[in-house]
């Protein structure tokens, strides 16, 4: 398991998430974090993931970073075997 934050990808390149999905088998960190590698810059792509979770999941509404991540997700370069979990302690947004 490892925790991917700003702190730690911010200068990451495409070898950085190369050598760190070589070296673990779980990545934890925001959708944003992970917004900017596979959807700003194509550093990682849902062929790499086999489940995606989403906690939270109640505030993917609008522009945000979850919302963003789903839309690449079901565009055609993505692969059906991904599996997405989304997790709320929210009945509703209220947003």
């Amino acid at each position: 398991v490892h925790e991917v934050t700003g702190h730690t990808t911010g200068l990451w390149g495409e070898s950085e998430w190369k050598d760190c999905l070589d070296r673990y088998d779980v990545l934890v960190g925001t959708s944003e974090e992970f917004r900017r590698a596979i959807v700003d810059h194509g550093f990682l792509g849902f062929r790499h993931i086999s489940l995606f979770v989403l906690d939270e999941c109640h505030h993917a509404v609008g522009k945000h970073p979850m919302v963003q991540l789903l839309t690449h997700l079901h565009s055609d370069d993505c692969p059906d075997s991904t599996r997405v979990l989304g997790l709320t302690a929210s009945f509703a947004n209220r947003a």
